[in-house]
């Protein structure tokens, strides 16, 4: 009986992975959906890029979360309003994104003024960029910020509040985390996009097979029940 009993328990146990690869590969596929039939995709791969990082960003931290078994997620909001939120969360972040080709070109735009109350126009909003200009941009967010202290105190805050809250990834400040990813990197994928198609296994997602589930022994069951 025993035999029986560790199948019994071997095939609870896989029903339990497999549905966990599952919500994985559920969550890859939704990501290449989002990219591949993007309300925006018929832009070029300069203006697409923006909306590629936002799903890519969004997406990629959903896995991450799904893989560690968290409930938090990432969406993005689709708004080309002003001062719009780019990433929503369920934990209290949201995320305005700019991918501009240079740090300077990313900082300046997350630093933007409104100006009807000359505030940060994203306050209250993290700033994501692209990973490899987050050193150089937070140099030019100080720079602007001291530079503009006496004469423009305005700008010199919105600068100084954009240093802080410049990051390459969204985190839920408990381990999950989206993906990284690099202008070229953006590019690349609304170029493949664009192009037929984006598959994410090219870009470090494949999917998971399911496991098999074992086969219970039957026979060996009833030999014995019959020998005893």
């Amino acid at each position: 009986l025993s035999d029986y009993m560790n199948n019994m328990n071997q095939n609870d146990a896989i029903h339990i992975k497999n549905a966990h690869i599952k919500q994985i590969n559920e969550a890859i596929d939704q990501l290449a959906k989002n990219i591949n039939e993007h309300p925006h995709l018929n832009l070029d791969v300069e203006q697409f890029k923006g909306f590629v990082a936002e799903e890519m960003h969004a997406g990629t931290f959903n896995i991450d979360a799904i893989r560690q078994g968290s409930e938090h997620r990432a969406w993005t909001l689709q708004d080309t309003g002003y001062a719009t939120v780019d990433v929503e969360t369920n934990f209290g972040k949201s995320y305005s994104l700019k991918y501009s080709n240079t740090a300077k070109g990313s900082e300046n735009m997350q630093a933007a003024l409104n100006p009807n109350n000359r505030a940060a126009k994203y306050h209250g909003q993290e700033r994501l960029i692209a990973s490899e200009q987050v050193d150089e941009a937070k140099g030019w967010a100080h720079r602007r910020g001291l530079k503009d202290i006496q004469n423009r105190p305005d700008v010199s805050k919105a600068h100084m509040e954009t240093e802080k809250h410049l990051t390459g990834k969204i985190s839920d400040s408990e381990g999950v985390e989206s993906k990284e990813l690099t202008i070229k990197e953006s590019k690349q994928i609304a170029k493949e996009a664009k192009d037929g198609g984006f598959d994410p296994e090219k870009h470090g997602y494949s999917k998971d097979p399911l496991l098999e589930e074992v086969r219970i022994d039957y026979i060996n069951r009833a030999m014995k029940a019959g020998l005893t």
